[in-house]
C-alpha cells in the first residue's frame, strides 16, 4: 500500500480497484494514458526493487515477467464484470470462500466500508533490507509492527471507486448505491457457484 500511494503521489491517477495474489495483481485506473503508463512503470519498477532486496534468491534476474498488461475497459459492462472477476479471484482459486475472509492487499474492505483515503507506511529502498528477517513469518502483526518502526514518512492512498464512470457517456445516473449492491450481489453469486464447484 504503501509503495501504491507513493506512486500515486508521483503519478496521480484515480485508483478505483485493487486486488493482490501470490503471482499477480490487478488494478483498475482511470486517467489519462500516458500518466497511467508513467504510474504503473514507476509502481512496478519501486515494487521490484524492494523484492529483489527482501528475497535476493528467488529473482536471479527479473521479478516482473513482462511489461504490465493493460486492458482498455469499454463498456460500463466492461468495468463491473472486471471488478468482480478481480475480486473473485481468491474465491476462484479456491484459497478462501468469500473475498471478505481475503487476508492479503485488496481495496475490497475500503470499497465496503466506503474508505476513500488510506494513511499507508512507507519504507524506502535504504533501509528495507533490515525486514529480511521477516521473510516467511506467519505472524502479520509483527511484520507489520517492525515495518511501521522502520517507515519513514506516511502517504495517503486515495481511492477513487467510481472515478472510472466520467470515462462513459450517460454512466452519471448510476449512483454509488446501485453500482455496489450490483458488484457485491453478483461476486457472492460467484463465490457460491465455485464453492459448489469444488464439491
Amino acid at each position: 500500500l504503501g509503495i501504491l500511494a507513493v506512486s500515486q503521489f508521483h503519478f496521480p491517477v484515480q485508483i478505483c480497484h485493487f486486488q493482490w495474489m501470490g503471482n499477480h495483481y490487478h488494478i483498475i485506473l482511470a486517467g489519462r494514458a500516458k500518466l497511467i503508463s508513467s504510474f504503473m512503470s514507476y509502481f512496478q519498477g519501486e515494487l521490484a526493487k524492494h523484492i529483489k532486496i527482501l528475497c535476493p534468491g528467488l529473482f536471479q534476474s527479473k521479478v516482473w515477467a513482462g511489461r504490465f498488461k493493460e486492458q482498455k475497459l469499454g463498456t460500463v459492462d466492461d468495468v463491473l464484470e472486471k471488478i468482480v472477476y478481480i475480486y473473485a479471484n481468491p474465491a476462484r482459486a479456491g484459497l478462501i470462500s468469500t473475498v471478505n475472509k481475503w487476508p492479503g492487499v485488496s481495496s475490497w474492505k475500503f470499497y465496503k466500508e466506503g474508505t476513500k483515503t488510506i494513511q499507508a507506511k512507507f519504507v524506502p529502498l535504504r533501509s528495507i533490507g533490515k525486514l529480511k528477517h521477516l521473510i516467511g513469518s506467519l505472524s502479520q502483526a509483527r511484520v507489520k509492527r517492525e515495518y511501521n518502526a522502520l517507515a519513514e514518512g506516511t502517504f495517503e492512498l486515495r481511492l477513487h471507486p467510481d472515478a472510472w464512470k466520467s470515462c462513459f457517456e450517460g454512466s452519471s445516473s448510476l449512483s454509488k448505491e446501485y453500482i455496489f449492491n450490483h458488484i457485491s450481489t453478483t461476486l457472492h453469486s460467484r463465490e457460491k457457484d465455485f464453492a459448489i464447484g469444488r464439491k
